[in-house]
């Protein structure tokens, strides 16, 4: 009867069970406590000279310079030599379509066009996908939301040829944010069907995280499904301001597909049926 039992389970559960793996293999998780977490795990191609891991334990930008960097997540680049983020896009291994993308981040000083974006969907040449750009402003309650397509992480600007946003959104009841505080900046990205549904909010991190303000939430009719690689985006628009952002604590999680829950409980199902049966026979 076990023998039995093993091979049903080989035949009904474990192709289910291999579909969820794989599905959920795709996961990221990077705390900087070290400087390989950095310079092994992104490709830096704007600006990387101005983005370095500090030995407090997260990664850090100048804000005194009116320019972005971009950096791409790409567990193949393997540091550069000047000890930075990789100078190669390397194999593009690390995909993702529906995930949850977390990241903690705090500003020294806040000023207009201090921005943190999050890109998604891009192509394996990382030359364009969409970008989720978190904007606050002055330290005071005052941030927004916005997402731009067709952005390109190896142009100057990190956006490329679409430089209005397709969408800007509002964040309400967030309070006074708190200079070198860090912040968790969410973003939830999820294929329906033919669409492609951005999900934001802002959460407080220690000791327990705690959402502040209200969620905002965009969707993209007839969008740029699948998979896709994922980067960072970090922008200073005013030469004036003093101090750095810093960001830590970055992961992607997948999201599992609902077709992968279902077939791991039909094939529940389907081998408790025979047990039964075999059983009563």
């Amino acid at each position: 009867m076990i023998m039995k039992t093993n091979s049903l389970f080989k035949k009904l559960l474990l192709p289910s069970l291999l579909a969820f793996t794989v599905s959920t293999a795709s996961a990221v998780t990077l705390d900087f406590d070290v400087a390989t977490d950095f310079e092994d795990n992104f490709w830096a191609p704007t600006n990387r000279s101005l983005v370095s891991w500090n030995a407090s334990g997260y990664v850090s930008k100048g804000m005194p310079n009116s320019n972005t960097s971009t950096l791409v997540y790409n567990s193949s680049a393997t540091g550069g030599g000047s000890g930075l983020a990789g100078t190669a896009a390397g194999s593009p291994l690390d995909k993702f379509d529906s995930f949850v993308y977390e990241t903690d981040v705090a500003m020294d000083t806040f000023g207009p066009g201090n921005t943190f974006g999050l890109y998604t969907k891009l192509n394996d040449a990382a030359t364009s996908g969409y970008l989720a750009i978190f904007r606050i402003n002055n330290g005071s309650s005052q941030a927004d939301f916005r997402i731009f397509v067709e952005a390109n992480p190896q142009n100057g600007n990190g956006l490329g040829s679409n430089t209005t946003p397709v969408t800007t959104q509002i964040f309400a009841g967030l309070g006074n944010f708190s200079t070198s505080t860090f912040y968790r900046f969410r973003l939830e990205v999820e294929d329906i069907g033919n669409d492609v549904q951005y999900t934001a909010s802002i959460w407080t991190t220690d000791p327990v995280p705690s959402q502040i303000g209200n969620t905002l939430t965009y969707t993209f009719t007839d969008g740029v499904t699948g998979l896709g690689q994922v980067g960072l985006r970090i922008s200073s628009a005013n030469a004036s301001v003093a101090g750095n952002l810093n960001f830590d604590n970055y992961t992607v999680n997948a999201v599992p597909e609902p077709a992968h829950w279902a077939g791991i409980f039909c094939g529940l199902i389907g081998l408790l049926a025979i047990v039964r049966r075999r059983k009563r026979a």
